[in-house]
């Protein structure tokens, strides 16, 4: 973990309810990996308010660069979205376990609930630059829009089905699929476990891992107020209760293993 102050290159909202932030950060951009976040704040200026966790939605260690995933729903993300390109900000990361990668996985599923895929968009990244192949499954919810598909590389196959209808286009992405990560609500796991014992009877842990996002304020289908306040196991805000046990979503996640949510 490392404190820089990194400028904003370049902000970009692909739907209203989300914007991302393109921030030069050499330093974090280096140590950051697919699936962690970063505290941020806005670096000028006297500010009240308190760090924000942001996930990462990009990383370009050759560049020096993140991509900041920073949805609405928040006075903190409210004013961080309002910044104009030059502007700076305080970065403290990369923090948190990042998402793992099997050396031997070569087809890797993306599966996220609505507006909650921003934090996948990094591993598809580092999927498509290697020798892998990437697929990403949009679970919509209801009056939701889908994230639109000129925002997502080229190369990503990108498919979006409504909740309670993706049964079909799941099944078969998943028997084709390597290893699968997720990103939504304990409910949304909840769902997409039964969806893998259906389609790939026995199949248990190490295959499918999920980014517990309720700590940093994903509440179908929109964006609040994030609980994850000092990203040391300090205040224990993040506690999360998961099938068998306890943990802090700040330290020993947001990254888990699809059946111990």
């Amino acid at each position: 973990m490392r404190q820089e102050i990194g400028t904003l290159l370049a902000a970009f909202a692909p739907q209203p309810e989300v914007t991302l932030l393109r921030v030069l950060a050499p330093g974090v951009a280096q140590a950051a990996r697919p699936g962690q976040y970063v505290m941020v704040r806005v670096a000028s200026g006297w500010d009240p308010l308190p760090r924000e966790a942001l996930l990462l939605a990009g990383i370009d260690s050759e560049a020096g660069a993140v991509m900041l995933w920073a949805p609405r729903g928040s006075p903190a993300r409210e004013q961080l979205a309002a910044l104009t390109t030059g502007a700076s900000i305080d970065l403290l990361g990369p923090l948190g376990r990042p998402l793992p990668r099997r050396a031997e996985a070569r087809q890797v599923l993306l599966v996220a609930e609505g507006l909650a895929l921003g934090p996948l968009l990094a591993l598809a990244e580092a999927v498509l630059a290697g020798s892998g192949q990437a697929a990403l499954l949009a679970v919509v919810p209801q009056r939701s829009a889908a994230y639109p598909a000129e925002a997502l590389p080229v190369a990503l196959e990108y498919q979006r089905a409504p909740r309670g209808s993706a049964s079909d286009a799941a099944g078969e992405l998943l028997r084709w699929a390597d290893t699968v990560y997720g990103a939504g609500s304990q409910r949304f796991y909840h769902d997409l476990r039964d969806e893998i014992q259906r389609a790939r009877p026995g199949q248990r842990g190490g295959f499918a891992f999920g980014l517990l996002l309720e700590p940093f304020g994903w509440q179908p289908p929109a964006w609040g107020e994030a609980r994850l306040a000092c990203a040391v196991a300090a205040c224990r805000a993040c506690l999360v209760e998961l099938r068998r046990e306890k943990r802090l979503a700040c330290v020993q996640g947001p990254t888990f293993d699809l059946w111990a949510l």
